[in-house]
């Protein structure tokens, strides 16, 4: 089978859904039916250039480059934060925030869109233009990216944490860290969200993951050179061609990589931070954000806080903190949050 043929028909069985068929119309005509498509489609792939027969094979191997760096079951193995490696992360805050969380139960968890640095998002997006610069793409190519970027919205939601609990670089976020058990956390998120094994997932269902935070700007750039590099093929090879469907699927593919990649790459001067996301991605046919509420004018969804995953309060010297332990631990246990401890941070100031 030549070259052209075996793509045509990789194409086929990843873009055209005929698996099944014979089943239901009889091995011979699905035959005839299967010959005549891949004709088709064998023609179409014929007046494609180099770039364009690039994209594809790049799509359809689950061991290129691209899909090495973009699928999202290999951008979860490599950012995925293991539980059983990670038991206990700690979000900054103050006590006068504990008591509300402690009072409510509940917990906001902010937009993407609406992070306490407006720069995290186009943060990605920034490096991912320098690298079509590199690759030497045209203002046309540079302004269509652009538009995808900007036109492709996700519903995503963020709870900010650091795994450890004496982070420095933190204690400006609050006077003390409250522990959370990760695999309660997770459970608790995706009770509220997901369905039992992801069965039929609908409009406001959402799937949840922690990330690991990526300060290392080489491997940022290893990542997003790729993806650019797929989206920059297919609509050079693909665009304005009969498998223009086709560029504008993968263009999606690039740009939900890149989303995701924007909420864990963060500026390497913010790495003592050493933060682990837990992110909620909403389903939204409609492309539109729909959070359970606003809090300060901004979109948030709510998440639980319960006595089963707050392991711990550690408390910092910060604004006489540590002079209110013994408060803190009488409120957590007037409240039901007898089982969590209240600890003294060892940083020394």
């Amino acid at each position: 089978m030549d070259e052209l043929t075996r793509l045509s028909m990789e194409l086929i069985e990843k873009c055209i859904n005929i698996q099944g068929l014979s089943s239901l119309i009889g091995n011979y005509y699905s035959a005839i039916i299967n010959a005549v498509v891949e004709k088709k489609v064998k023609a179409e792939l014929s007046d494609l250039n180099d770039e364009g027969i690039k994209a594809l094979k790049a799509l359809m191997d689950g061991n290129s480059d691209f899909q090495k760096h973009a699928s999202g079951e290999n951008i979860a193995r490599r950012f995925d934060v293991d539980p059983l490696k990670v038991d206990t992360v700690y979000h900054y805050t103050d006590i006068s925030i504990l008591k509300k969380l402690i009072d409510s139960q509940q917990f906001y968890m902010g937009s993407a869109y609406h992070m306490n640095d407006p720069l995290e998002i186009k943060y990605t997006y920034d490096i991912s233009q320098k690298i079509l610069d590199e690759m030497g793409a045209s203002q046309d190519e540079k302004t269509a990216f652009n538009q995808d970027t900007k036109s492709t919205i996700f519903d995503s939601y963020i709870w900010s944490f650091s795994a450890n609990k004496n982070n420095q670089a933190l204690n400006n976020y609050g006077e003390i860290a409250i522990g959370i058990d990760v695999q309660k956390l997770q459970n608790h998120l995706a009770n509220r969200n997901t369905n039992l094994y992801f069965e039929n997932m609908h409009e406001g269902n959402g799937y949840t993951f922690p990330l690991y935070v990526e300060y290392n700007e080489e491997i940022q750039n290893e990542y997003l050179r790729s993806v650019v590099k797929e989206w920059l093929l297919a609509y050079r090879g693909l665009k304005n061609t009969p498998l223009e469907q086709l560029a504008n699927d993968i263009a999606f593919e690039c740009i939900q990589a890149l989303f995701l990649f924007s909420l864990c790459f963060k500026r390497h001067l913010l790495y003592q931070e050493e933060e682990i996301r837990f992110v909620v991605e909403r389903i939204s046919m409609s492309k539109e954000r729909k959070p359970d509420t606003h809090f300060n004018s901004r979109p948030v969804i709510i998440a639980d806080f319960t006595p089963d995953m707050v392991s711990s309060i550690v408390v910092s010297h910060k604004n006489g903190a540590d002079k209110r332990i013994e408060e803190i631990r009488q409120y957590l246990i007037e409240h039901g949050f007898d089982q969590t401890k209240v600890l003294l941070t060892d940083m020394p100031y």
